[in-house]
């Protein structure tokens, strides 16, 4: 089984969803980039990043799936693993959102809490993970 890093990250719970595109997903409170596969699904996949990138019908039922689905979602808890540095994001209405850190030779995502302390937790090159807290605080 893998092992899930201990850190507090309590502040990203209950910040929805307000925009996503194929690599950014925006929250009322913080940004998630994603340079690597990532998927949303509850029972099955919902939306992976390449439906945002259809033209045409496929594209229209991608948007509209995005709008009426995942728009607006709230996030209801976070599980950081070791290596590789996955992160699985819990929304409600049982919706999930899993990154896959597939490369360790670059930085596979990054997440920033725009909130008080301004919290920068990114997994790093060689699959790990690391934070850090915005430029002048403690």
């Amino acid at each position: 089984m893998r092992k899930e890093i201990d850190l507090d990250i309590s502040e990203f719970v209950g910040i929805e969803i307000t925009e996503l595109t194929s690599n950014r997903i925006l929250f009322d409170k913080a940004v998630l980039d994603v340079f690597c596969s990532w998927r949303i699904y509850k029972d099955v996949v919902l939306m992976n990043p390449s439906a945002l990138l259809y033209e045409g019908e496929n594209g229209e039922i991608a948007k509209d799936i995005v709008q009426k689905k995942i728009i607006g979602r709230k996030i209801k808890s976070i599980q950081i693993f070791e290596f590789p540095a996955d992160i699985h994001i819990q929304l409600d209405r049982g919706m999930t959102l899993e990154i896959f850190a597939d490369n360790p030779a670059f930085e596979s995502w990054n997440l920033t809490y725009e909130g008080v302390d301004g919290r920068h937790i990114v997994s790093t090159i060689g699959g790990e993970v690391d934070w850090f807290l915005k430029e002048g605080e403690e």
